[in-house]
């Protein structure tokens, strides 16, 4: 479909997942991250693993306008 990272990747990462978590969820996410803030790569790991439970919703977007509402 032409789709690649910077499209649904980069503002789940940019916003800090705040648009897709609960606060108490993004309240733990912030402090693992604070936690372990000498592996930064961490929240790339989570990225991936979000988008890797999510990629059946994934899979049936067909436009682009889907992808930004998901």
């Amino acid at each position: 479909m032409g789709f690649n990272a910077s499209i649904f990747a980069w503002p789940l990462m940019k916003n800090l997942f705040t648009e897709v978590l609960a606060k108490e969820d993004w309240l733990k996410l912030i402090d693992y991250l604070f936690t372990y803030k000498e592996d930064p790569e961490r929240i790339i790991y989570f990225c991936v693993a979000f988008l890797l439970i999510s990629k059946g919703a994934l899979f049936n977007i067909q436009s682009i306008e889907e992808l930004h509402n998901f």
